[in-house]
């Protein structure tokens, strides 16, 4: 049996990451939180875009220094499955319990009037998850 390709298996795997709802949460990151990760994590933007949009495979080094660049501006450790998963699955389900914060809903949750998007009309501050997110950019 022929093995597959290196560029094959990279393919097939897919992961899972939670950083733009971290971002969001975090003070520093609320401006141009991206190009502000890449920096404090030594890496560029681009890196950070393909990482948040799961076009990336990231290597041990990139984990590692974005872990480091997340607890020093959080001021508290955060274990790496908390924001990269490979089966889309959290620990802690709630990004505001996460990092510490009152229960909210994400800015993406409103319209640009101010008005409550209906896929959150059901959601309570504080539960809602990524899959929320997703669903409530479609309307």
């Amino acid at each position: 049996m022929k093995e597959p390709h290196r560029a094959e298996l990279r393919k097939e795997r897919t992961i899972f990451t939670r950083l733009p709802a971290i971002l969001d949460h975090i003070p520093y990151y609320s401006f141009q939180g991206q190009a502000r990760l890449a920096a404090d994590a030594g890496t560029s933007r681009s890196t950070i875009h393909r990482l948040t949009h799961n076009k990336c495979v990231p290597s041990f080094a990139l984990v590692f220094a974005i872990q480091k660049a997340l607890e020093m501006r959080l001021g508290r450790r955060i274990a790496i499955e908390e924001w990269l998963s490979l089966d889309n699955s959290w620990p802690t389900v709630s990004i505001c319990e996460l990092v510490g914060q009152p229960p909210c809903l994400p800015e993406q949750a409103y319209n640009a009037d101010g008005s409550l998007k209906p896929a959150f009309k059901n959601i309570a501050p504080g539960t809602w998850t990524v899959d929320d997110l997703q669903q409530g950019a479609h309307e």
